[in-house]
């Protein structure tokens, strides 16, 4: 990925967007954390997009997973390819930020509903997924959002817990630095505090996405 414009809010979405898995491989199976792609940055042979019927139009957002999702049912394969290069323009505003985290929430929902019924668990330094029958969930709990929702809750029950809720913006705005200095860019503490509230944000947006798009298509995707 190339040319994060120059705010802050174009910077900090130049982080995460378009982030790859490190080396190449190839991919033929689609397990909601595994195997989508954002066609921001997707080739796919005329031939085998008309085959799966290309997008489904009725999406909003997650067409894209949902395109992978047919090819890899279809017995097709993608290859992730970390050389690949694109110029993309991110949001600049909080607005626009927010606006495409609800999008992206609630798509996810969506994905939820038309693929195979499916059991998903993200949790701090866990993640699991498979098939059960008639079952329709996924539940992130490893998100932002959610780790100070459960710091507040815990704090009520024992006061003193609230000192970590400091210390947790510390380490996101570590975390902020961190990827600045792998990206080459120029950073300071306020910047990189500023981002961490950012993340905060747009995460506890994805989550608000998730739940409307629950409620709209009948699963449970928080």
């Amino acid at each position: 990925m190339l040319g994060a414009p120059g705010n802050r809010v174009a910077r900090f979405l130049g982080l995460f967007t378009l982030r790859g898995e490190g080396e190449g491989r190839l991919h033929a199976r689609y397990t909601f954390l595994r195997g989508g792609f954002p066609t921001a940055n997707l080739a796919v042979r005329r031939a085998a997009f008309e085959a799966v019927g290309g997008f489904a139009e009725e999406m909003r957002t997650g067409e894209d997973h949902d395109l992978c999702r047919r090819l890899y049912a279809a017995g097709f394969r993608v290859r992730y390819d970390p050389a690949a290069v694109v110029l993309h323009r991110h949001r600049e505003t909080v607005e626009g930020m927010l606006r495409q985290a609800l999008g992206i929430g609630a798509g996810q929902a969506h994905l939820l509903r038309r693929h195979r019924p499916a059991l998903v668990v993200e949790l701090p330094g866990m993640e699991w997924s498979g098939g059960v029958a008639g079952l329709r969930c996924w539940l992130n709990l490893a998100s932002a959002d959610k780790k100070v929702v459960g710091l507040l809750l815990l704090s009520a029950a024992w006061p003193p817990l609230a000192l970590l809720l400091p210390a947790y913006v510390l380490f996101l705005s570590a975390d902020m630095v961190r990827r600045l200095r792998r990206e080459g860019k120029g950073w300071d503490l306020r910047e990189a505090t500023a981002m961490a509230g950012l993340h905060l944000l747009r995460s506890a947006a994805l989550t608000a996405g998730r739940w409307r798009g629950s409620l709209r298509h009948r699963v449970l995707c928080v």
